[in-house]
């Protein structure tokens, strides 16, 4: 049981140290696509489109929050829609063209969905755990018991037909 134990806690230990990886490296791709994206809308200044652009990946669920500043307009948006992550940094990138300063991107995410895979796995791990505790349970009571129970039930018919034949003998010795 303690071996299953220790299994399933690596197992998990390591499934979510790889999805954590996996979602840094997400990350890292959003920011590099949504800088790129704006470049143009903050280059021209239009203030609407970049905006739409950062409630667009809001939206999507690939960052739970945005910050876009520009250079010409200060803050054009921040919002959050989801939990921040503790165990990913937030990513602030420069915006340019040209050499030019056009503003700035501070991107938030969320690892909800990570710790929501990792309750469901323990909660399924102690499932199969109980299920494996109540099969050992029943299996020693039918099985086990049963085997263990037999010769000693042998051993005790042995000694209780001694018995009987030791006092019939007494009596026929008498």
């Amino acid at each position: 049981m303690v071996i299953t134990l220790a299994i399933i806690g690596v197992s998990l230990l390591i499934i979510s140290r790889g999805m954590l990886a996996d979602l840094r490296d997400r990350s890292i791709t959003t920011a590099d696509e949504i800088q790129s994206l704006l470049e143009y809308p903050l280059y021209v200044v239009d203030n609407d489109q970049a905006a739409r652009i950062g409630e667009t990946f809001l939206y999507s669920g690939r960052v739970s929050g945005i910050v876009i500043e520009s250079t010409s307009g200060g803050v054009i948006l921040s919002k959050t829609t989801g939990k921040r992550s503790q165990s990913i940094p937030q990513i602030s990138r420069d915006i340019s063209r040209d050499g030019l300063l056009l503003g700035k991107i501070t991107l938030m995410f969320s690892d909800e969905e990570i710790v929501g895979m990792q309750s469901r796995f323990g909660l399924i791990a102690l499932v199969v755990i109980i299920a494996v505790l109540l099969t050992n349970i029943a299996a020693n009571r039918l099985i086990i018991a049963r085997r263990v129970r037999k010769p000693i039930d042998s051993i005790l018919s042995a000694i209780k037909d001694i018995s009987v034949w030791g006092t019939m003998l007494e009596g026929r010795l008498q």
